[in-house]
């Protein structure tokens, strides 16, 4: 019988005591079975793992078996997810690779031992076993050496860990970044010998591998990563197409804004996306996001707010009811914690325009920025103006007079009106 007597409190979480039944209920049945990958290496470091991978003998027929709610995620690959009170733990079957399909997965796999299963794995410090019954770690490709060590390390022969899959190279940046771990020369090598091939995955994977460098506890050392592997020309080459005597300049400010973006207590993907897409042009910018396959909102969000931080940068003078117009868009409220990260990226004080948003932005609430139209259109046709173009423009022309402060009820608009707009 598999008990949690481990006073540890990372061990605690849902995801790991749902593992603990499905690693007990697997055992029962006689399959051999194990805690793999990253929940070992965390619980190693002392991290609370989020999510728990079991390694088994099992096939995603024999757990279909077992478990009433079993979802086929990767069956062709030994791969299921076992679901109970909303919470899923994934159930891989011991494997070996045969062939290499796409840069990213096998042409098929084949029935092997725990020990030939991890060591197909991707690196060492994610090769682990662990056997909650006896709290043993079983350790086939020094692992353990390596967390020591803090080193990421590809298991076996890079080159061959690569070729069978491309998204290791931006996982191995990740962690690397993630945990303030070295990357192992050999390893190093490797990537920067197939970094080309990154582009061999999809747009979406590398799109997530990304954004969890960025939004990772150190994005610099992510970025300085890509950049010296030669992976990030690859994935983003308009942020380094610079070769003029400011390119440097230019990843220096990059590097200042990510330094930026690591300090916000809310780190919002599409600020930091904004900050580093700032002085492209704005169909490079939508090219970009297309690229990446971001969602329609986000897409829209970051064009939108690099837009419009270009005007703010430019331009002087605000009314305010271009400011208030400004804030209530969706990305409105990315334009103050943008300006900030622009601000210390180019170690410049914020110009005019930006310090006019900012104060808008403390000083007006939400009533202010909608406050409420006095006159409908029809009320207006009803005073006699026809139904049309002209229309159109004298409510427009009522709602910035009513945001610039000009009116604040029907009798002052009625006045604006017979003075703008006379029948």
């Amino acid at each position: 019988m598999i008990t949690d007597s481990s006073p540890d409190p990372t061990e605690r979480g849902a995801s790991w005591r749902l593992a603990l039944s499905v690693l007990e209920t697997l055992r029962e049945a006689g399959h051999e079975a194990y805690f793999v990958g990253g929940c070992v290496r965390d619980r190693l470091l002392g991290i609370v793992a989020e999510d728990v991978d079991i390694a088994s003998s099992a096939s995603p027929a024999e757990v279909s078996r077992l478990f009433s709610k079993v979802i086929l995620v990767g069956a062709r690959f030994g791969v299921c997810r076992v679901r109970a009170r909303g919470i899923e733990v994934e159930v891989a079957a011991f494997r070996t690779d045969r062939g290499i399909a796409d840069g990213r997965r096998p042409l098929s796999v084949g029935p092997a031992t725990a020990r030939e299963d991890v060591l197909r794995r991707d690196f060492t410090i994610n090769g682990m076993l662990y056997d909650p019954a006896t709290d043993e770690v079983i350790d086939y490709v020094g692992g353990r050496r390596d967390l020591a060590a803090k080193v990421v390390r590809a298991i076996g022969f890079p080159h061959e860990r690569f070729r069978e899959d491309r998204l290791r190279m931006l996982r191995a940046v990740r962690f690397a970044a993630r945990f303030d771990f070295a990357i192992d020369p050999a390893t190093e090598a490797a990537i920067a010998a197939h970094a080309a091939h990154v582009l061999d995955v999809s747009d979406e994977r590398i799109r997530d591998e990304l954004l969890l460098i960025l939004q990772g506890p150190d994005p610099v050392r992510g970025f300085t990563l890509l950049e010296e592997l030669g992976l990030l020309p690859v994935i983003l080459p308009e942020l380094t197409s610079g070769c003029g005597p400011n390119a440097e300049d230019s990843s220096g400010g990059t590097k200042r804004l990510l330094a930026a973006f690591a300090a916000m207590r809310e780190r919002d993907e599409r600020i930091v996306l904004a900050g580093l897409l700032r002085d492209l042009a704005p169909a490079a910018v939508g090219e970009v996001v297309t690229r990446l396959k971001l969602p329609r909102r986000v897409s829209r969000d970051v064009v939108n707010a690099v837009q419009a931080m270009g005007r703010l940068w430019d331009r002087p003078d605000w009314a305010p009811s271009d400011l208030k117009r400004l804030l209530r868009e969706p990305h409105g409220k990315l334009l103050v914690p943008l300006s900030h990260l622009l601000c210390e990226a180019e170690r410049s004080p914020p110009p005019p325009g930006v310090l006019a948003l900012r104060d808008a932005a403390e000083r007006f609430d939400e009533r202010d920025l909608n406050p409420g139209a006095l006159f409908s259109g029809r009320e207006l046709m009803d005073l006699g103006y026809p139904r049309g173009p002209l229309l159109g423009e004298i409510i427009a022309a009522l709602e910035t007079a009513q945001l610039d402060g000009l009116i604040n009820d029907r009798e002052g608009a009625l006045r604006f009106l017979r003075a703008h707009f006379p029948l």
